[in-house]
């Protein structure tokens, strides 16, 4: 059995937090983290010489993300697949602060 204790989030970046919730491996090949976006704000872009793909679950709220080039509405129960490499942004437009969950997994080739 393992018991992960809640940290301190991260300082907020622009209107965002991210708690690490776990991670896992000497390279980070999994991690958990809730990031949680203020009314207004935007997520750092990623994705370009980025070696994880990850899971975003929306958790509360909604957010617009670009992905890829293509723009998407995501709200509350919605999960959406970030291919590894692949460009992404999300912007909160809304008035109520929107919560991720996001599961990123190291992309390994196979031995």
């Amino acid at each position: 059995m393992e018991i992960i204790r809640k940290k301190a989030a991260e300082p907020a970046v622009g209107g965002v937090w991210f708690d690490r919730l776990f991670t896992a491996g000497p390279s980070r090949e999994a991690q958990i983290i809730r990031v949680v976006v203020a009314p207004g704000s935007r997520s750092p872009k990623e994705g370009a010489g980025n070696h994880q793909a990850e899971y975003d679950f929306i958790v509360r709220g909604a957010v617009v993300m670009d992905i890829g080039g293509e723009r998407v509405s995501l709200s509350a129960g919605d999960i959406v697949y970030i291919p590894t490499g692949t460009d992404h942004v999300g912007y909160n437009e809304t008035a109520e602060t929107a919560e991720i969950l996001t599961v990123v997994l190291e992309d390994r080739a196979p031995v």
